[in-house]
């Protein structure tokens, strides 16, 4: 998204929420933010904000509110994806191939283990081991969304410097003689 799309829908939340202060420094700190984010997202997630909210919102909250504004893109609920397992187990069985609606049920159907999914006799234990997995990883994809990509081009820069600076080391290092024999 451009600046001046940004700067628009600025403008819109300003003109909503009059007795906010949007200065200079504010408003190109949401830029820089969120200017990663498809405009009509951020445009519905800003809209969306107004119409619930008495006050200006963080760049947070309009990231947060444009990841999960989008009905196909929204991750679902641990109940919704327990359901999802538990219609697939009634429709393939263990023998076929089941279908998701989101990638964080695959995976986590997948750490789970598909087969032992169909076939288990304790359905309310494999339900909240189920549940923990599940709302562990949809986090992970709530963080990894929220992240704006000039950070995450920060964090990967980070580790790809770190990873070249250790592995010079670990190379180098030389097998360890031991001055006498174990016993």
């Amino acid at each position: 998204m451009t600046r001046e799309e940004v700067l628009k829908i600025l403008s819109v939340l300003s003109a909503a929420y009059p007795n906010f202060q949007l200065t200079e420094e504010t408003g190109e700190l949401y830029v820089r933010l969120l200017s990663d984010l498809p405009y009509n997202k951020l445009q519905a997630a800003a809209l969306s904000h107004i119409s619930q909210s008495k006050f200006f919102p963080t760049i947070a909250e309009l990231r947060s509110m444009a990841n999960e504004i989008m009905p196909g893109e929204r991750i679902p609920s641990p109940m919704e994806a327990w359901g999802e397992v538990i219609e697939q187990i009634r429709k393939v069985g263990h023998y076929g191939r089941p279908s998701w609606s989101h990638p964080v049920i695959e995976k986590t159907v997948r750490a789970f283990g598909w087969r032992d999914l169909c076939l288990s006799e304790n359905v309310v234990a494999d339900r909240a081991h189920f549940l923990r997995m599940y709302e562990q990883y949809a986090e992970r994809v709530r963080q990894e969304q929220q992240m704006p990509e000039e950070v995450q081009r920060l964090v990967s820069g980070l580790v790809k410097s770190i990873d070249e600076a250790t592995t010079p080391e670990i190379q180098e290092r030389k097998p360890l003689r031991l001055l006498k024999p174990v016993e």
